[in-house]
């Protein structure tokens, strides 16, 4: 009995010896929930960290447009103004 169990011990050794080189078995320690928990957290961070970023430039983005049609607007009305105070004998039909 005491030779089954040597020859047993033997094999089991000589087993886990073959997997571990063959990387068949990994150990490791799994994450605690807690850890789990605050890498789960830390992703949602990034991520609203993320998308706050992306709809402040957005934003920015949209301001700039607006403010350049704005200049554009202005410059038109005042080009058309200025046209138009320099050229209304062009139009006159009274003589």
């Amino acid at each position: 009995m005491k030779r089954m169990i040597t020859i047993a011990a033997f094999a089991l050794a000589v087993s886990l010896a073959a997997s571990f080189g063959t990387a068949q078995i990994e150990i490791k320690p799994l994450p605690s929930y807690d850890q789990h928990r605050d890498q789960q957290w830390q992703q949602q961070q990034q991520n609203q960290r993320r998308e706050q970023q992306q709809r402040e430039d957005w934003q920015r983005a949209q301001w700039q447009r607006d403010q350049q049609q704005r200049r554009q607007h202005h410059m038109q009305s005042r080009d058309y103004d200025w046209w138009v105070q320099h050229h209304m004998h062009d139009y006159d039909n009274r003589g």
